[in-house]
């Protein structure tokens, strides 16, 4: 006998096994095969104008030594972001993908949206500016976005002013970071796998627990039973076979 799985796969910048990385086919794709939860990056260009990029620059998705804060935004939307090193020409003609462009893509699906503002682009926008940019931007799924980041002080502004749901990215698993996590009350706490402990149940609290880059069904599963609802997957179709009972 087997069942369907109780925790939420979430495709870890679309399906980066078999598509570019924060690309919008990427996107659409991981949703088309059943995954209900996707994860992806935010940088900003030069004029403000947010964009799906993790890195500060192209280099790695384009071979474009360019700086995303040193671009305009249509500048940035007509670099190829293929991934030519891993797919050869496969996904030539991929453009970067706007945020806006990519919310609307998924309105209609699927039911949680991770959207990431990586700390470049708030240093860059300033709390204020960032947080307007990603409200006007992510308005098509409203009722699917979760923002996510590294940056504490700005999840606890954008938290205190605007009342959205949100997700603190730890960068190491202690007492003081989960201190800190109490303090904040995010909607999701989230955390590399390599950085918890090896064994035993996750504290609980308001959160659910969010972690990344799984690709195993069994490690998943695993997870899950040390209270784990959200599994971040680079190979996110991997993880929707059914659950042995």
């Amino acid at each position: 006998m087997q069942t369907e799985p109780s925790f939420v796969v979430v495709g870890h910048r679309g399906n980066p096994e078999y598509f570019p990385e924060n690309s919008l086919v990427g996107l659409t794709q991981t949703v088309a095969v059943g995954v209900t939860a996707v994860e992806f990056d935010v940088q900003c260009t030069q004029d403000g104008e947010l964009i799906l990029l993790h890195d500060e620059d192209f280099m790695r998705v384009a071979g474009v030594s360019a700086h995303a804060h040193s671009v305009s935004f249509a500048q940035a939307c007509s670099i190829d972001v293929a991934e030519e090193q891993r797919f050869g020409s496969k996904f030539r003609g991929e453009k970067t993908p706007s945020l806006t462009q990519v919310c609307h893509a998924l309105q209609n699906g699927p039911d949680y949206v991770f959207v990431e503002i990586k700390s470049e682009a708030v240093g860059y926008l300033g709390f204020d500016g960032a947080i307007q940019k990603l409200l006007e931007a992510t308005a098509a799924i409203a009722e699917q976005r979760i923002f996510i980041s590294y940056h504490y002080e700005f999840l606890r502004f954008l938290k205190q002013e605007t009342r959205q749901k949100i997700g603190w990215v730890m960068t190491c698993y202690d007492d003081a970071s989960l201190a800190q996590a109490d303090k904040l009350q995010p909607e999701y706490l989230i955390c590399n796998k390599n950085k918890l402990p090896k064994t035993g149940k996750l504290p609980t609290n308001t959160w659910a627990w969010f972690v990344y880059d799984v690709v195993e069904l069994q490690e998943a599963i695993a997870l899950q039973k040390r209270g784990v609802k959200f599994v971040e997957s680079w190979n996110p179709q991997a993880l929707l076979q059914p659950v042995p009972a």
